[in-house]
């Protein structure tokens, strides 16, 4: 929430979000932002502790059980955001000790989750407006590190709303590493060589270039199978217009194949393709 409070206070435009400590707030609330909203813990991972509710009946509802489920105290209930629609998009920065190294821009083709979460289809993209907000955000803060700023974007107004900061390496990482902007070996530079060092390996990208997460789209389709959409299921499986994968490395099959065994094992214990890990969210 303090996030959000921050790039507000800049000028970056933010939903409306509330925080209470008392379900007698809620009316109250709904009549402020409105009966279309998200529901997030203080500490999520992606889309886990993210959740969605339209209509009074359904917001208190939602907000009963998941202070139940994760026996949620008074100060750690959950914040009501005002529920914004448009395309994912995410800006990558790598800033050390506040002077911006490199940048990176991305939009979701495609989400493992359809209201959000990881992205299994992503493009390389350049976006003035929504980099800048995302640059003016973390020069304030004095940013040291990785972080991705997330937004989501309405086309037709050409407006961006700030979602959340992501301050850690961030699972689309193929995709600006296969455009040149290698993330990974920058900070190593940075750590060990310099500021400089690192900036004189940053160049601008092209646009268009398509990462795909391969794994991810196989589990969109187990969920289309299940419910009989056989077509859907077996386009999600084909090869598509993709120039990179995160996870299929033919030359270190090894790496592809336990992160393939990973899931299978989640999946077998928690019987779900999105387990809830307790120490991720509260």
């Amino acid at each position: 929430m303090r996030a959000i409070e921050f790039a507000s206070r800049g000028g970056i435009p933010t939903p409306k979000y509330a925080a209470f400590k008392h379900i007698s707030k809620i009316d109250n609330i709904i009549s402020e932002i409105g009966e279309s909203v998200v529901i997030k813990l203080h500490r999520s991972n992606s889309a886990k502790g993210v959740f969605y509710a339209q209509g009074k009946e359904l917001i208190i509802d939602t907000l009963d059980k998941v202070i139940r489920q994760f026996n949620l105290k008074h100060q750690n209930y959950p914040i009501i955001q005002k529920r914004v629609k448009g395309e994912g998009w995410g800006v990558s920065c790598l800033y050390w000790h506040g002077n911006r190294i490199a940048s990176f821009t991305h939009r979701r083709l495609r989400e493992k989750i359809s209201t959000g979460g990881p992205s299994t289809l992503r493009e390389s993209a350049h976006n003035r407006v929504m980099e800048d907000c995302a640059h003016k955000l973390l020069d304030k803060l004095n940013w040291h590190g990785l972080a991705m700023v997330e937004f989501k974007w309405n086309p037709i107004e050409k407006q961006p709303w700030f979602i959340e900061i992501n301050p850690r390496l961030w699972g689309s990482i193929a995709l600006p590493v296969a455009c040149g902007v290698d993330f990974p070996v920058m900070t190593y530079i940075a750590a060990t060589k310099g500021i400089n060092a690192a900036r004189s390996m940053y160049k601008d990208y092209p646009d268009g270039i398509v990462a795909r997460w391969y794994l991810g789209d196989m589990i969109i389709s187990i969920k289309s199978l299940s419910k009989l959409n056989l077509l859907e299921a077996m386009k999600l499986l084909l090869p598509g217009n993709e120039d990179v994968y995160d996870d299929l490395f033919y030359d270190d099959i090894g790496a592809t194949f336990s992160e393939f065994l990973s899931y299978f094992l989640r999946f077998i214990k928690y019987r779900s393709t999105n387990p809830i890990d307790r120490g991720f969210v509260e």
